[in-house]
């Protein structure tokens, strides 16, 4: 107990009892006559003394690192850290205006996974001119201009076969309607333009509530509506699957010609540049040597080639430096063999049946 207002004799009329757990304390405070001048000491000179934890300001000598009785070369010290902090400021600043830039270019790509209406289709279109479509006609805006009525969202039109485009965003599972809504305007705008050479893409962005990697993703489509789209030849792509065709073709530096053949083809569009060649799967990871063990399936592999792994986000091209079929060192591999190759890959993203494919410089099959 610490004594703060006296009695009379050497009474004790008010103190502060402190709890012996540190739980907390008591004031016991009698009936006060100058009540202001009390509290005034009490809050400047008991409380302080007390619980100086709380009054840091009021801690004792305090005053001798004010400026004028600081050590001189703790001064020195003290303006080195404000400098610090102002570049650091300074530094975090630019970095935000350059994340702000970032989002204002490149924003749409969350548009296209979160996204619904007039502002998915805003998205669709800048991932299909970003992709390398030089002519996306933005059907919604004329028909609003014009006042006509209900009509596809977007028309591809850099060569023929045109491409109608319908766009949507739904909370969930695409309906067998939803997902061969495009075809249904095929035959108006074979109407107008006076030939037949017009194919329908699907564009749908399905469960847009959820995280694009907690969605049934594996099969957006029922076997049914697949089968109907390859016969109507109506592309059906997920926005997921478009979201990672974008950062992949930016990523990997792709060209306009390694996926512009997706966007013509019926059925659901797997997100594969045409460049790929199938090749094998990953069997296995060392860690310890940093290496992957792959089985070839398909075609040759060589030192020297370029081999793609199809991550669970995206595409990862490394390199062929060196291999061993077999433990023994080679330059070339068949078909049938199990081959180890350095790699850059953790052991989380090399994981067993992982598709190995090798980055061929044009589409196989071409002259």
């Amino acid at each position: 107990m610490t004594p703060l207002v006296a009695g009379a004799l050497g009474s004790i009329a008010g103190a502060l009892v402190k709890h012996e757990s540190g739980t907390g304390d008591l004031l016991l405070l009698p009936k006060i006559a100058d009540l202001p001048t009390f509290i005034r000491e009490l809050v400047d000179i008991a409380l302080p003394e007390q619980f100086p934890e709380l009054f840091p300001e009021a801690e004792k000598s305090s005053w001798v690192h004010d400026s004028p009785y600081e050590l001189k070369n703790v001064l020195g010290l003290k303006a080195d850290v404000q400098r610090i902090r102002e570049s650091a400021r300074k530094e975090e600043e630019t970095i935000e205006r350059q994340m702000k830039q970032e989002y204002e270019k490149d924003g749409y790509l969350h548009d296209l996974i979160t996204a619904t209406d007039r502002k998915l289709v805003l998205a669709v279109k800048k991932a299909l001119e970003t992709l390398g479509f030089q002519k996306v006609i933005d059907v919604d805006a004329e028909r609003t201009a014009a006042n006509k009525g209900l009509r596809e969202d977007l028309r591809i039109e850099d060569c023929l076969p045109e491409v109608v485009v319908d766009v949507k965003g739904i909370a969930g599972l695409p309906s067998d309607e939803d997902a061969l809504a495009a075809d249904k305007y095929v035959a108006d705008r074979m109407r107008e333009v006076g030939h037949t050479e017009v194919v329908s893409l699907t564009v749908m962005n399905h469960q847009r509530r959820l995280p694009p990697l907690e969605r049934q993703n594996d099969n957006p489509f029922r076997e049914l509506v697949l089968e109907n789209a390859r016969h109507k030849n109506l592309g059906l792509l997920t926005t997921w699957d478009l979201f990672c065709l974008v950062r992949n073709f930016t990523s990997n530096r792709w060209r306009h010609d390694d996926v512009k053949a997706l966007f013509y083809s019926a059925g659901w569009i797997v997100p594969k540049p045409a460049h790929y060649a199938p090749m094998g799967t990953v069997t296995n990871y060392l860690p310890n040597r940093k290496v992957v063990e792959l089985e070839i399936e398909s075609g040759l592999l060589h030192v020297g080639d370029t081999i793609a792994f199809g991550l669970a986000l995206e595409y990862s091209e490394e390199a062929v430096t060196s291999m061993h079929v077999d433990g023994v060192a080679a330059d070339v591999a068949d078909p049938g063999r199990k081959v180890t190759v350095l790699t850059s890959l953790t052991k989380a993203q090399a994981r067993s049946g992982v598709p190995v494919y090798r980055v061929v410089s044009q589409p196989e099959g071409e002259a």
